[in-house]
């Protein structure tokens, strides 16, 4: 039992690393998505897209998880 308990424990702190990371991707004045549609306004086209889950994601909807995952999805291609 106590096993179980740490390993819900460790997927909870893992749960809220990746909600941070994912932050940092799209939330706060220096993030990457705000620096790429600024360099974009600039005229610079980037030879990579990103994915359009990062776009306009949202860390309070639920739906993070399934997001995050399709980033990993697309990031692999």
């Amino acid at each position: 039992m106590d096993d179980l308990k740490k390993v819900g424990d460790l997927l909870g702190k893992a749960q809220a690393m990746q909600q941070s990371a994912l932050g940092k991707l799209s939330l706060g004045k220096g993030n990457l998505v705000r620096r790429v549609d600024e360099l974009r306004k600039l005229g610079v086209t980037p030879s990579k897209q990103l994915p359009a889950a990062l776009l306009s994601l949202d860390l309070d909807d639920p739906s993070v998880d399934e997001i995050s995952d399709d980033v990993s999805d697309e990031s692999d291609r």
